[in-house]
């Protein structure tokens, strides 16, 4: 019977010579038990007559791998890459308001003068309005993402 070292736990057990010697038949083996092992570092070393098998956990890539290659978090940098540019109207007329002030073109005291505030009240209102909803439409967003339930993976990420 061989030993089996498990060099995270520090646990020793006894497995048959023929499953030892493989590693394929060894993860099989304790996969079911151990299943942080499957990416494991498998290291075998006979001294007297013993087989000492050493099996070390191995960090693998984060994520879960798709079937072209890709992890879940390459999918989500693609599609933020792919989304199309959105500036919230808010902090474009903000941004607008406060370059007018630093370039000079405004002359009132507090960067817009009464006439400009005037004829600028309709974009104000509407930006705020659309900053406004979208501030809601993120809070329900997460407000949807906390009471989402866990659930379990069909597949076991590499590394774990």
């Amino acid at each position: 019977m061989a030993q089996i070292i498990l060099s995270g736990d520090g646990m020793t057990i006894e497995i048959e010579d023929e499953i030892a010697r493989s590693d394929d038949l060894l993860k099989r083996a304790l996969s079911p038990h151990y299943p942080d092992l499957a990416n494991a570092l498998i290291s075998r070393e006979e001294k007297d007559g013993v087989l000492k098998v050493t099996v070390s956990k191995r960090a693998g890539p984060k994520g879960s791998f798709q079937a072209d290659g890709k992890t879940s978090t390459n999918r989500v940098v693609l599609a933020l890459e792919e989304a199309p540019d959105y500036l919230n109207p808010a902090l474009a007329l903000a941004w607008q308001l406060r370059s007018r002030k630093v370039s000079g073109v405004s002359t009132g005291e507090d960067g817009l003068t009464l006439d400009e505030q005037l004829a600028l009240q309709h974009q104000i209102k509407e930006a705020v309005r659309e900053g406004e909803e979208q501030a809601l439409q993120v809070k329900k967003a997460l407000e949807l993402l906390k009471a989402a339930p866990g659930m379990p993976s069909y597949r076991l990420p590499e590394g774990f």
